[in-house]
């Protein structure tokens, strides 16, 4: 990186010092569960049956390392590393597309996880928020729905393009779903669904609404402070059934 902008304006963006650690230092490991010193426990922002939460609770509980804090202690932040990428977009693809040919489900790793790595870990961490896992996996199959179970049965002819790379998540069209009798999850719901954004809380919607950014942006790290500052000033808060703020933010792009 040959630019940086001005760090007093964009703090995240000062160089780090030298010797300096990451999110994932000290991390604590899936395998370490169980042990004297960690257990690992799911948020329990990811308990609804919503399929991205579903999905979300699979990640951490078989794949995510979790941040160590100041204290020693897991810190509730956790993070999908590049290794640990593998095997996951390994699982994702042999249920989801059918891949009955590990050749075939290898080249096209290999043809699209690239490109997609770099889009979400632009600054080449070797790490992303969890939270970002979604939104990887659907752009890896393309128009293909992502559930927690991962069950959609597709032949390996699906196509990914730069089209397809930068669309909107929310914008990606279901085009298959598998029999109804045989995954149940999958049937096509009534009517029109409703859409992730349906009356979302802005910004400056101050006379009936207060933004609160989540404790978990707390720290003086560069991502957590890009955090508070995307979320203070431009992303859109879900609403939940009973009309309140979810704690869920998105950014709505155009």
């Amino acid at each position: 990186m040959k630019f940086r902008p001005n760090p007093a304006q964009s703090p995240w963006a000062g160089s780090p010092a030298a010797g300096a650690t990451n999110d994932i230092t000290g991390a604590f490991t899936v395998g370490e569960s169980g042990s004297s010193y960690y257990t690992r426990v799911v948020p329990d922002k990811y308990n609804s049956t919503d399929k991205d939460d579903l999905l979300m609770r699979s990640v951490i509980s078989n794949y995510a390392v979790e941040g160590r804090g100041e204290d020693g202690g897991p810190n509730g932040k956790f993070f999908i590393t590049k290794s640990d990428m593998g095997p996951l977009v390994d699982e994702v693809l042999s249920n989801n597309m059918g891949f009955a040919d590990a050749g075939k489900k290898q080249a096209y790793a290999d043809e699209h996880m690239p490109k997609l790595w770099d889009h979400f870990d632009m600054f080449g961490k070797g790490y992303i928020p969890v939270e970002e896992v979604p939104q990887l996996c659907r752009l890896l199959l393309g128009e293909v729905e992502v559930s927690n179970s991962l069950q959609v049965q597709l032949d390996s002819q699906v196509v990914l393009n730069d089209k397809n790379l930068f669309k909107p998540i929310d914008e990606v069209v279901l085009q298959f779903r598998p029999d109804p009798a045989k995954a149940p999850w999958a049937a096509q719901p009534a009517g029109t669904p409703p859409h992730i954004l349906d009356g979302a809380f802005y910004p400056n919607d101050s006379s009936y609404y207060s933004r609160v950014v989540p404790g978990t942006w707390d720290s003086t790290d560069k991502d957590d402070l890009l955090m508070r500052s995307v979320i203070s000033k431009y992303a859109l808060e879900g609403r939940g059934e009973d009309g309140n703020p979810t704690g869920k933010f998105y950014l709505d792009l155009p």
